[in-house]
């Protein structure tokens, strides 16, 4: 209805608005609307090329953007994949590809790393003056980035199984569960640890400042 109001002139800068704003949201489909009609694919692949492009280019961006939280050992945060659907959405969409990312915290380097979901796993209390732990059977963890998952839901997957009566699926998953528990216990012991010392460091260079100052 509005539409009809609107003159000839006023509906092609309009058109041509959507265009552009499709092709920034999706460059492939939005140079198909844009290409004629001989050119169509040739557009779709140059969109999907140049999606790919900016996407790495997103993507390396981040990997030097991180908030280092200690570094003996190593813990940082960073907004990073955690699925295959996010690098499937490069050649499609800049935008959702870098919406789709999410903040994990990396304990460890080299050989022995692990990820957990979240920026504030570790986090420090101004109330307490100390960091404090917030990691729990909920939280989504693991040794790769892109296979983060929780204690609680293989627990899940296990009772529902269990109420089923599927003896076959609840012993595989009864395995994956103890692995799951024991990885988290690991995690979550390492974790404790690494707060307990940047909690008695801190402690030790207040203590320093204070001696300074008298």
């Amino acid at each position: 209805m509005f539409f009809r109001y609107l003159t000839m002139d006023t509906k092609k800068v309009l058109k041509n608005i959507g265009k552009i704003a499709l092709t920034v949201a999706s460059p492939p489909i939005g140079a198909i609307t844009l290409a004629k009609k001989e050119k169509k694919l040739d557009g779709f692949l140059l969109g999907a090329t140049l999606s790919t492009a900016l996407c790495f280019v997103e993507a390396v961006y981040s990997g030097f953007n991180f908030n280092k939280i200690y570094d003996n050992p190593s813990v940082i945060v960073q907004r990073r994949e955690t699925n295959s659907r996010t690098l499937l959405m490069a050649p499609l969409s800049p935008i959702a590809f870098a919406l789709d990312k999410e903040y994990i915290t990396q304990i460890g380097e080299d050989k022995k790393v692990n990820y957990v979901a979240g920026n504030k796993i570790i986090d420090f209390n101004p109330e307490t003056g100390k960091h404090e732990l917030k990691m729990d059977y909920n939280s989504r963890f693991g040794d790769s980035q892109f296979h983060l998952s929780s204690a609680q839901e293989t627990l899940n997957r296990l009772n529902d199984k269990l109420s089923r009566g599927d003896v076959t699926y609840a012993r595989e998953l009864l395995e994956s569960y103890e692995t799951k528990a024991r990885e988290y216990n690991e995690i979550r012991t390492n974790l404790d640890s690494i707060v307990n010392k940047m909690n008695s460091e801190l402690e030790a260079q207040r203590s320093k400042s204070t001696g300074e100052r008298k």
